[in-house]
């Protein structure tokens, strides 16, 4: 089974057939029908490639192979389990808000773990298991990472919105009529409240 959500509302200006396309849903596939449709919802998406240390594996003995994160300037990712192996990548520019949170396990073995969750859906994600000094390190550097790709994409977004205003106008100019005005909204997602071990981080 390979169910695929992306996280986000519905834009107002997507059509049928581009929900259709970014949200999917592949009930029984191959492991490669599931990459192939991640390769169109994800471009060049990153590997996880950050296990956990060592001594992660007293308190997961059985998971501890398959936990990982990873990320670059556009996407986080972490991976966890064993028998149901789940990848949840997370746009930058979705991120709400990031939850430092350590179990009294995770207290006596020196780990903590980072919770992630994304504006608009109920769609979260867990590094789990990593040492203090990396969790905050995370804590601190995730926020500014998202801060970054919300501008760099409301900068893109009225980039485009601009292009598309010039060439109605274009056509409208051909055709002799006067083209139709419109302002392009954006929206900013709102922070919410959540519970963990340390005040979260809006983002």
């Amino acid at each position: 089974m390979a169910p695929i959500d992306v996280a986000g509302p519905r834009q107002r200006r997507e059509n049928r057939s581009e929900g259709r396309r970014l949200r999917p849903l592949v009930p029984v596939g191959t492991r490669a029908d599931a990459a192939k449709m991640l390769g169109e919802l994800v471009s060049a998406a990153p590997a996880p490639s950050e296990k956990p240390p060592g001594h992660a594996r007293w308190k997961a003995p059985l998971q501890y192979h398959f936990l990982a994160w990873g990320g670059d300037d556009r996407y986080v990712m972490a991976a966890r389990g064993r028998l149901r192996r789940t990848t949840t990548w997370i746009p930058l520019e979705k991120l709400q808000s990031v939850r430092w949170v350590q179990g009294p396990v995770q207290r006596r073995l020196g780990l903590a773990s980072v919770r992630l969750d994304v504006a608009g859906r109920r769609v979260t994600a867990s590094v789990q298991d990593r040492t203090v000094a990396e969790a905050d390190d995370l804590l601190g550097r995730l926020p500014a990472l998202a801060r970054a790709a919300r501008t760099q994409a409301t900068r893109a977004a009225r980039t485009q919105a601009t292009r598309a205003a010039r060439t109605q106008a274009t056509r409208a100019a051909r055709s002799g009529s006067a083209p139709s005005s419109g302002t392009p909204s954006s929206g900013t997602p709102s922070s919410g409240t959540q519970a963990g071990n340390r005040p979260f981080r809006s983002t």
